[in-house]
């Protein structure tokens, strides 16, 4: 695992169907949650939210390349669409709340 001796809880979820499940997580995340995160290996976000005190949100920014393309002006713009997201999340949120 790539992430793994990074310091920040990190967990990867891969979509299957209409549903985001939770694939792998690294030895920050196992030591934040005391072992919890074994129990929602392969559970999808609904899941893992039905009994969490802080609930799971994702959001997500995508870009896409073409050869040449300037790696940093994608990455911006990915990173310009995933708070956009998390605006049009909080907006939700802040209707039904």
């Amino acid at each position: 695992m790539l992430f793994n001796n990074i310091p920040v809880p990190t967990v990867v979820w891969k979509s299957r169907h209409d549903h985001l499940i939770m694939a792998e997580y690294n030895d920050a995340a196992l030591q934040y949650t005391g072992g919890k995160i074994l129990s929602l290996m392969g559970k999808t976000v609904e899941e893992c939210n039905q009994n969490a005190d802080r609930p799971i949100s994702l959001a997500a920014g995508f870009s896409t390349a073409r050869s040449g393309d300037d790696i940093d002006a994608l990455i911006a713009k990915a990173d310009r669409r995933m708070y956009q997201e998390k605006a049009r999340m909080k907006a939700f949120a802040g209707n039904i709340g």
